[in-house]
Parts: C-alpha cells; structure tokens; sequence
C-alpha cells in the first residue's frame, strides 16, 4: 500500500487497484489499518482520476469553490500537487499517469 495524495492511499490486487482513505481497526485485540470505503479502478490513470474529481466535490459541496475560474485554479494546484506526488514514487509508475495538456 503506498500514499497517493493526502489522506489517500492505494493498493493493489492482481485485478485492479484498490484507492480510499485509511481507517485502523482492532480485531481480537491486533491493530491494523485498513481501506475504508475502498473504490476500485483497472488503471492508476483512473484511480488518480478518481482523486482529482473526489476532492473536487469535496471543494464545491463545501461551498469553497463558488465560480469557474476559482473550481479550475484550485483544479489545476490539485492535478499539479498529486502529479508531483506520483512523480516522486520510484519505479513506473510516472510513466503510467501524464500530465493533461493544457
């Protein structure tokens, strides 16, 4: 399991990937975190994707985001932020996920 962006986090199965925040939970008497609320994608492009459009709703539900130019500025910090994230993992997956053409 490795941190996406944030709180999120991301697994993995031989099927799919496995994105949602992390929740610790106590089963007889061991502590162990675990996927609350897992969602599943078949590629990291669109478990990022999931991300982008998550914390998007979050913005505009809360009120936050009140016109189209301040929903695409905090759009774009928020692309730019999780990019940079997944640029910084070692390995592939950079090569998975690409930056949008603006």
């Amino acid at each position: 399991m490795l941190k996406l962006y944030k709180d999120w986090f991301l697994d993995a199965d031989p099927n799919q990937y496995i994105l949602g925040k992390l929740k610790e939970r106590t089963r007889e008497g061991k502590t162990s975190w675990e996927i609350d609320n897992p969602t599943y994608h078949p590629t990291i492009a669109a478990a990022v994707n999931h991300v982008l459009e998550a914390e998007m709703r979050k913005k505009v539900a809360g009120g936050e985001l009140i016109d189209l130019a301040t929903a695409m500025a905090f759009y774009e910090t928020c692309a730019d932020d999780l990019l940079a994230e997944i640029e910084s993992i070692p390995g592939n997956l950079k090569k998975a996920v690409t930056k949008r053409e603006r």
